[in-house]
């Protein structure tokens, strides 16, 4: 499954989602509506029984925050992420980005009572619904492991309303 929207008016590419094997390759520009869409292919390739599993959550919250912070939004820069199927449920998604980095080790990643209110929540739920989370280049790249085995704790429909 190849899809290529194109490229915007400077030249750069708006999406490209591609899957080859067990792995998927994804490049968006900095917008959130093309994470959004990146969320919907990989859903339609991986089937929709990943929806019950962490995988769409750790996902959405990896690529958002590497276009609102890592790249600051700006549209010209670009998110690449790969998502490769282990086997056995188990998933490597790596997400990097433009952005000059930032020391991970400075946030909070506790859980809170109710991550649902919680803002500026990415971080602490993707680590609380993977099994590894290794930071890189200054943060400008991460590396999750995810198991689908098991439950999902939220959904992402859930999480939007707070």
């Amino acid at each position: 499954m190849a899809v290529e929207f194109g490229t915007n008016l400077a030249g750069y590419i708006a999406m490209y989602f591609n899957q080859i094997g067990s792995e998927i390759t994804i490049a968006i520009n900095s917008k959130m509506s093309q994470v959004s869409r990146a969320l919907e292919l990989t859903r339609k390739s991986l089937g929709p029984s990943i929806d019950s599993t962490n995988l769409p959550i750790v996902l959405r919250e990896l690529l958002a925050n590497a276009v609102i912070h890592g790249n600051s939004g700006e549209p010209l820069k670009i998110v690449r992420c790969s998502i490769s199927d282990l086997g056995r449920g188990r998933f490597r998604i790596e997400v990097r980005d433009e952005g000059e980095g930032f020391d991970h080790r400075a946030i909070n990643m506790d859980l809170p009572e109710n991550p649902a209110r919680l803002r500026r929540r990415g971080y602490i739920l993707i680590k609380a619904l993977s099994e590894k989370i290794d930071f890189y280049d200054h943060s400008s790249r991460v590396i999750v492991y995810v198991d689908t085995k098991g439950e999902a704790l939220y959904s992402i429909k859930n999480l939007s309303k707070a």
